[in-house]
């Protein structure tokens, strides 16, 4: 009796073992589009070239001994971090000027550009003439992750149209250093003000409202940090700042895990481990909490009210574009339950809406093409292309 006892609670135990770990293949089976050996094999196909596998800092080191005016991105949002100080009380809301900056590499290759004289994605000319179509204000949708230029958004409207577009977009940026930087460098008699709203801005925005510098402009209609006279502040400050996160970061890389996790031995270890089912399970334990997060959508509704207000002083059109997030599209499951309150409050301030999963992706069978290995987080060269034509139509920009 006592050994048939043993062996089933031994049968049941293997029975577990073997149906956690089939479990636990067809999760990386589903998850192995998602991982570095399955992108290296498809850029091959697809463009002939190897996968860059070096890190931003690797890059930086080789690109510096053929240009020493080179420099990697910066974002605005590293200096809302409690550990960084502001040099001279400056919080700089754009990069290095005038250098070629090394952004990111989520396509396969490294995207870089040659910043502006105030360290934005454009060409310098567009700050020459007087006479701006339309600004765009975003976070890295609008700023153009990764890809080169001319493949960002404003740069396709600027080609296509022949209008002088500027581009405010930051990586990283929630709506209110959006709406600071419109503040410190908008130009005079710009016809557009267009907005691109991200899933996640509401969070970024979070962290924003903690800093005493951003809330200045949103209390103070007048407060400026004259920025545009100060760029030898800022270039001197994102430098060093630049040093700083990068000696202290250097081994936080997420490329270089990802090319750890290319070790067959790291990869065997993980599955034993259950690493993917793990995951999966405390993911879906934490969404009730993800989906219940206070949100800051009072002050949101004020910046897109000061930003409404500020168009209208200045006679500029103001146009408000919703950027879907992929998993709307990679799961069937997934619903945002903020695009209503978004919506709401982008209708009530009568601010134009235009939502590019309605009107642009749902209109194709394949979304998921428009985004880097389909996995994004960002779009490819075709998605920001198929956005910027979206937009034209949208604000009339012919």
């Amino acid at each position: 009796m006592l050994k048939t006892y043993k062996a089933n609670i031994l049968l049941i135990f293997i029975s577990i073992l073997i149906t956690l770990y089939l479990c636990e293949a067809f999760i990386t089976f589903q998850q192995n589009k998602k991982t570095l050996t399955h992108k290296i094999k498809i850029y091959k196909k697809k463009t002939g070239l190897d996968y860059d596998l070096r890190s931003i800092l690797e890059v930086y080191e080789d690109e510096k001994k053929i240009d020493s005016n080179v420099t990697i991105r910066y974002s605005p949002k590293v200096l809302l971090d409690d550990n960084i100080k502001l040099l001279n009380n400056l919080y700089p809301l754009s990069g290095i000027s005038n250098s070629k900056t090394i952004h990111c590499n989520e396509g396969g290759f490294y995207s870089s550009f040659y910043s502006d004289r105030y360290g934005f994605n454009n060409p310098d000319k567009v700050w020459k003439n007087s006479n701006v179509n339309t600004i765009f204000i975003g976070d890295s949708f609008t700023f153009g992750d990764c890809v080169n230029s001319p493949n960002d958004i404003p740069s396709v409207i600027r080609d296509k149209t022949a209008l002088n577009i500027i581009n405010l977009g930051y990586r990283g940026n929630g709506p209110l250093i959006e709406y600071a930087t419109l503040r410190e460098y908008f130009v005079k008699g710009t016809k557009n003000i267009v907005w691109i709203y991200y899933e996640n801005d509401l969070n970024d925005l979070k962290k924003e409202i903690n800093s005493q510098i951003l809330n200045k402009y949103l209390s103070d209609r007048d407060f400026s940090q004259n920025l545009i006279f100060r760029q030898n502040e800022i270039d001197k400050a994102n430098k060093e700042l630049i040093n700083h996160l990068y000696n202290i970061n250097m081994e936080l890389d997420s490329l270089k895990q990802h090319k750890k996790d290319m070790n067959k031995k790291n990869r065997v270890l993980k599955f034993i481990r259950f690493d993917s089912l793990k995951t999966l399970i405390k993911n879906y334990s934490n969404k009730k909490i993800i989906e219940e997060k206070n949100l800051p959508f009072d002050y949101f509704n004020d910046i897109l009210n000061e930003v409404k207000n500020f168009a209208d002083m200045n006679n500029s059109n103001f146009y408000f574009v919703y950027m879907p997030n992929i998993k709307n599209f990679n799961n069937k499951n997934f619903k945002n339950k903020n695009f209503l309150i978004i919506k709401d409050i982008i209708n009530n301030l009568n601010i134009e809406f235009i939502d590019l999963k309605d009107e642009l992706f749902n209109n194709f069978e394949d979304p998921l093409k428009f985004y880097t290995f389909r996995t994004g987080p960002h779009l490819n060269e075709e998605g920001y292309k198929e956005a910027a034509l979206k937009i034209i139509d949208f604000v009339n920009l012919k």
